[in-house]
């Protein structure tokens, strides 16, 4: 393939409709060849069949780095239950106010995405419980200050880059201060950047200076930053990444589908602008169609924008040869010393 398909291709992860790959999706994975393919409940029966979906995708595509990435949080955002270990929730984990059990907790989970062939995880979740109405958000943060978060999140961070999984700190700017949640409607928070400065960025800030992989944009409206667009759109906070807060790693959208999005804009068009506000790669979770029309539009954009190119392909090009060759036995899902940790975990948040 030539540089411009290429580029597009790596601009984007997909999802994919059930437990085995489907024609279509076959097709457009050979075609596209994406980034790579993110993971959901709906893909997943037991750790055998996950294993094989994987080495399917891997087939279509026809590339040996792909990403294979999935929401494995702990608590309500837990894509692969039994036999996993089941996860604690991050507010669970936070009352523990230990950061070794929470290292560990990173440990185990990278340890069982790796024995299927998940390579990454979307996590961990960096926001901040700041308002008790956010129901989207919730138990998924850590504390309700910004000094647990840290900790917490920096702990499951270590665990997770030892276990050999990449990272993706999640939702930049911050979604713990807001009512709406994203994948019904549009948030729109009047928080200005030095106010964010104060409390929703010190956890990312760190994270950054962690060695975090990736950074998700939310899809949250900052009417005091940027009136037009919501951070996953907008060059304002791409710009703030790159150069105020120095981070060179791989800025993620939210899923592109979600309605925050696509009641609002085209899916493909907002895709598009995100592309051109510096986001590196977009999730598109769900339908096909609208994955390949985004794909149409991002190689066509990159072969009237050539001097786009260079820069992001390196970018990316690093991200996907700094995925780590290792592979867990099967054995180690759901495995006592696993259950033992997490035991642990409960008893002292209890306390």
């Amino acid at each position: 393939m030539d540089s411009m398909n290429d580029i597009a291709g790596l601009s984007l992860i997909f999802g994919i409709s059930g437990t085995t790959l489907t024609e279509e999706e076959r097709r457009l994975l050979s075609e596209v060849k994406p980034l790579g393919v993110i993971f959901f409940k709906r893909n997943y029966s037991n750790p055998t069949q996950l294993k094989g979906l994987v080495d399917s995708i891997r087939d279509a595509i026809g590339r040996e780095n792909i990403v294979f990435c999935v929401d494995q949080e702990g608590g309500r955002v837990q894509r692969f239950l039994e036999p996993f270990t089941i996860i604690p929730s991050a507010e669970i984990i936070g009352k523990t106010e230990n950061e070794y059990l929470a290292t560990e907790v990173g440990k185990i989970i990278a340890r069982e995405l790796r024995a299927c062939g998940i390579n990454m995880n979307l996590a961990p979740v960096c926001d901040i419980n700041t308002n008790s109405e956010n129901k989207v958000i919730g138990d998924r943060a850590y504390g309700r200050d910004a000094e647990t978060v840290m900790r917490m999140s920096e702990s499951i961070l270590s665990g997770l880059m030892e276990g050999g999984v990449l990272t993706c700190a999640k939702h930049f700017p911050g979604h713990g201060d807001t009512t709406l949640d994203s994948h019904e409607e549009l948030p729109i928070c009047s928080k200005t950047m030095d106010e964010l400065y104060e409390r929703e960025l010190l956890p990312f800030l760190n994270i950054i200076d962690k060695g975090v992989d990736s950074i998700m944009l939310a899809h949250i409206l900052f009417e005091n930053i940027d009136r037009e667009y919501p951070a996953s759109m907008s060059m304002r906070f791409v710009d703030f990444l790159r150069i105020e807060a120095g981070f060179d790693g791989i800025i993620i959208s939210d899923d592109m589908e979600m309605k925050a999005i696509s009641k609002r804009f085209s899916v493909p068009e907002a895709s598009l602008i995100s592309i051109r506000s510096g986001v590196d790669v977009l999730l598109i979770c769900h339908t096909l169609a609208i994955q390949r029309e985004t794909y149409d539009l991002i190689r066509r954009y990159y072969l009237d924008n050539p001097d786009r190119v260079e820069a992001k392909f390196n970018r990316l090009n690093k991200y996907l040869e700094s995925i780590k060759m290792i592979d867990y036995d099967i054995s180690v899902i759901g495995c006592k010393e696993h259950f033992q940790v997490i035991e642990e975990i409960r008893e002292l948040a209890s306390t």
